[in-house]
């Protein structure tokens, strides 16, 4: 074993606990032989807390690595009042009798780590005298923007926040309402240079502005610049993977922009479809199962099938967060409006798997549409499914592509562009997820009965967690006709 056995993504103090350190990293080859973390401050041996993540989401994660990872450690460990005092932090990966370590960190480095803000810029540019910087930043507080030129003169600034879920799903503990993700624009000079400072209270980060756009050699200044806002930040060793990275890594080319303006579908098209009527015309039931769901999510969600260019479909939301859910009011407010939704409220949380049986339960439809509470649907999304079904009826079987969106709904990224159906790729891993759409009749083959109170079981709740992928494979098993 090496020291490569566990692969430490990132390090950072918790935003609101003085003393508490998140670590973030995973598992090579998904942790077979049952290694674990010891966390060590000089001989101390610290106390470690988790809250791991698992599932489709991490997977797709880090593919990138080319690494089988189904679960991703997230820990926490709070340091001693003292903890200032002491010289190392160090992390081992243990695997029976072998320590090995993973991760050693200066007491003097966490120290700087602490009085930081967290931030990263994601592009800066220059371009008809304006500088525009885009990025996020997190701490406890607001932060705070100051540009500074290279007199140490403060510089005018625009500021727009905006919701980051991808920042969020990394600082859990930042409220909803936090809006992490910033736009900077400010006038600047073309060969002007500058600095962009990020406080919140004590706490304060900087960031030399290496800005894009420029004549010469300004593309090699911009980037020696941020990569010694890299090492600043990281150190020597990450500053090193990282160009490592860059000189032998995939070149990642921004494309899919482009891809999408020549095959995405436009407003014209969108209407078209709406006023299309079709000689088949089905009815989609999307069943989706609740817990505690977060209501700008859901709101969000809802609104999107409500703008469905296809009409013809019902949403069963099935709410396990108890009698007392807040989510009441607002599906209600909903339902009221729009006939098509239907929603119970059960009992109890009976687990993913059964709360999604509750939602089956209400659908009357000739198709179901299995989707998450936090999903959002194209608006051709049904219509596209009507279509394929009016070229052939005797498709049992549908899943789409799936991608992912900014908090603005404006900038897709990361699409999941599946294969035709591949039964070797499947019984390895669940790559069709969602929008998975099964014919009613074929769902009643695979049903289950329960046998304390007869009802019916579609997915497994001794599978909760891969719930999703036992019923695809069941449905598949059977299915004569499967379509993406």
């Amino acid at each position: 074993m090496d020291n490569y056995d566990f692969i430490l993504e990132n390090l950072r103090f918790h935003l609101y606990k003085e003393n508490s350190i998140i670590l973030l990293g995973w598992y090579r080859d998904d942790n077979p032989d049952g290694r674990y973390l010891e966390v060590y401050l000089d001989e101390c041996r610290l106390e470690i807390s988790y809250d791991n993540r698992t599932g489709i989401p991490i997977r797709q994660k880090y593919l990138q690595y080319k690494a089988n990872v189904n679960e991703e450690i997230n820990a926490e460990i709070t340091l001693p009042d003292d903890w200032k005092q002491c010289k190392e932090l160090r992390i081992y990966c243990v695997h029976g009798n072998e320590r090995i370590l993973t991760k050693s960190f200066k007491t003097g480095w966490l120290m700087k780590r602490r009085e930081n803000v967290e931030y990263y810029v994601e592009n800066d540019q220059f371009a008809d005298g304006r500088v525009v910087i885009t990025g996020w930043a997190a701490a406890a507080g607001e932060v705070q923007f100051t540009l500074m030129n290279s007199g140490k003169q403060e510089i005018p600034i625009e500021v727009t926040r905006s919701y980051r879920r991808d920042v969020k799903a990394v600082f859990d503990e930042l409220s909803e309402e936090y809006e992490t993700g910033f736009r900077i624009s400010a006038t600047m000079g073309k060969n002007e240079r500058g600095t962009l400072l990020f406080t919140c209270g004590e706490k304060k980060s900087q960031y030399e502005i290496a800005l894009h756009g420029m004549s010469g050699d300004s593309g090699q200044v911009g980037m020696l610049t941020k990569g010694i806002n890299y090492f600043r930040k990281y150190g020597f060793r990450a500053a090193l993977t990282r160009t490592r990275v860059k000189l032998f890594g995939e070149k990642k080319v921004d494309t899919y922009k482009e891809w999408i303006k020549k095959y995405g579908i436009t407003k014209a098209e969108l209407e078209k479809q709406r006023n299309t009527t079709f000689s088949y015309q089905p009815v989609f039931s999307i069943v989706i199962p609740l817990y505690k769901t977060r209501p700008k999510y859901l709101r969000e969600m809802i609104e999107s099938v409500e703008s469905q260019t296809y009409g013809k479909w019902e949403l069963c939301l099935a709410d396990g967060s108890g009698e007392e859910s807040p989510l009441i009011s607002i599906v209600e407010e909903y339902a009221e409006r729009d006939s098509r939704i239907h929603y119970t409220v059960l009992k109890e949380n009976k687990g993913i798997a059964e709360n999604t049986n509750a939602a089956i339960a209400m659908a009357t439809g000739d198709y179901i549409v299995l989707a998450d509470h936090d999903d959002l649907m194209t608006e051709n999304a049904l219509f596209e499914c009507a279509k394929v079904l009016n070229e052939d009826n005797a498709i049992d079987v549908i899943y789409s592509d799936e991608d992912k969106v900014d908090m603005n709904g404006k900038k897709y990224f990361e699409p999941h562009f599946k294969s035709g159906y591949n039964i070797d790729l499947l019984c390895s891993m669940n790559y069709i997820c969602h929008l998975f759409v099964v014919k009613r009749n074929l769902l009643e083959q695979i049903a289950e009965v329960d046998a304390k109170d007869g009802h019916a079981i579609y997915e497994r709740s001794e599978y909760d967690g891969a719930q999703d992928y036992d019923f695809i494979l069941r449905c598949v098993e059977v299915a004569q006709n499967i379509h993406h």
